[in-house]
């Protein structure tokens, strides 16, 4: 049988390890295996688990939020995901990325999945943003890229940490009760943190990104507050501090 150009194996090998084409249809597109029909149908599955494997793991306190009411909620969502999703990046955990807005979709047209479960999959991406972003150099806080700054509806971290690590109560579910969130990797320790920002900080960190910028403070607040807040960013390692001059 003559060589498949290669640009025809991909169009034929991409449907077929995304579970959209059988394994009859890749042979007759591609020719015989030489590993066998049963073993080169095994690849899709492979590459299935590890799809669902990249999901429970990012997502596990998604699945907590909907409770022992609906065990099977998780499964049949992630089902529908991976016939949506296709991988686009070579990194697989990036695999993870659009489930916030494949959740807040069927949360938009199926008021029985918790929004809780939307801000509970966007709180597991952005920490691992975070750990995989790059720091912006002075003055830029890397807002959105580095550093998120989050208010949920919900006591998301805390449900979060229980249900990674496994300590959750029973039958819990997220507390209706807000919560403002930053997220960041220090610059110091590499780690990530997460921080609960008080009005004077969210004002520091604006005042970073528009340098210069107008602001309005609120009537409790000096701009002594800010200064101190700002300081306070930088020994964390959330923000870099002034280049000392040569």
């Amino acid at each position: 049988m003559k060589p498949v150009p290669l640009s025809d194996f991909f169009e034929a090998i991409w449907p077929f390890m995304n579970h959209r084409t059988g394994v009859a249809e890749t042979v007759r597109a591609l020719g015989p295996s030489s590993s066998g029909v049963a073993r080169l149908a095994l690849y899709p599955e492979l590459i299935r688990r590890q799809k669902q494997s990249i999901l429970d793991h990012f997502f596990s306190s998604v699945r907590a939020a909907f409770g022992s009411s609906d065990a099977g909620r998780w499964e049949r969502l992630t089902a529908e995901y991976m016939r949506k999703a296709s991988p686009h990046h070579w990194e697989p955990n990036h695999y993870a990325q659009p489930m916030v807005a494949f959740l807040e979709a069927e949360q938009a047209s199926d008021a029985s999945i918790p929004y809780a479960a939307v801000e509970l999959a966007d709180f597991a991406w952005i920490r691992f943003e975070a750990m995989m972003s790059a720091h912006p150099p002075y003055p830029d806080p890397g807002l959105g890229s580095a550093v998120f700054v989050r208010q949920y509806a919900h006591e998301i971290s805390t449900f979060a940490f229980a249900a990674e690590t496994r300590t959750l109560a029973p039958g819990a579910l997220p507390s209706p009760v807000p919560c403002t969130v930053l997220v960041y990797r220090s610059r110091s320790t590499q780690r990530l943190e997460i921080l609960r920002p008080s009005v004077a900080t969210l004002i520091a960190l604006r005042r970073r990104e528009a340098p210069g910028a107008p602001f309005t403070l609120p009537s409790a607040l000096v701009e002594s507050d800010v200064d101190h807040e700002e300081t306070d960013l930088i020994q964390r390692g959330v923000l870099a501090a002034r280049p000392t001059a040569a």
